[in-house]
């Protein structure tokens, strides 16, 4: 496993271990601690791409709704989502 690998594994780990803190601290640290509906959504749909990496895919699903209930265009989590429900063959 690359350094790379294992770093970004350690982070995903962190986000669904505790998903409540890693929520806050996503959000204060990523926007300033302003509820920015565009960052919020690149937040949920970045973890929602770790969560899929880690075999989640409810939990992919679930932050990939989130992100599009933020900005209901954006591409990259309809993406994920999809790639979701196809591992879970819905």
């Amino acid at each position: 496993m690359s350094y790379h690998e294992v770093y970004c594994t350690r982070l995903c780990d962190i986000a669904v271990d505790v998903p409540s803190v890693a929520d806050s601290m996503m959000v204060d640290i990523c926007t300033g601690g302003s509820n920015n509906a565009a960052g919020l959504s690149v937040l949920y749909s970045n973890r929602a791409a770790c969560l899929m990496k880690l075999g989640d895919c409810q939990g992919c699903i679930a932050d990939c709704d989130n992100a599009l209930a933020l900005c209901p265009n954006s591409a990259k989590p309809l993406l994920r989502r999809a790639m979701a429900f196809e591992a879970l063959e819905k």
